[in-house]
């Protein structure tokens, strides 16, 4: 695992799911550690990833329960899941 995950203060829980996850998928999670929300075009510069792979691992996350997904009009604003964030 990256540095940035093992040093996190995540729960043994927490680890367990990030370790599963996809390389963009843990890159959209670490992005989002920290941040209550945010839009989903912030996210897209933070992580890098283009719109459609963007779209397309926020819609893996959100299957699994990692995150939320508030939709605001034209924004969509993404936050990790109470479940997740539950140590």
């Amino acid at each position: 695992q990256p540095i940035a995950v093992k040093n996190s203060g995540f729960s043994e829980r927490q680890m367990d799911s990030i370790r599963l996850l996809g390389e963009n998928e843990e890159k959209v999670v670490m992005a989002l550690v920290g941040e209550p929300s945010i839009a989903q075009r912030n996210l897209m510069a933070k992580t890098g990833l283009p719109k459609s792979t963007l779209s397309r691992t926020i819609k893996r996350l959100e299957l699994k329960g990692l995150v939320k997904v508030s939709y605001i009009g034209y924004t969509n604003k993404i936050g990790l899941s109470k479940e997740f964030l539950e140590k």
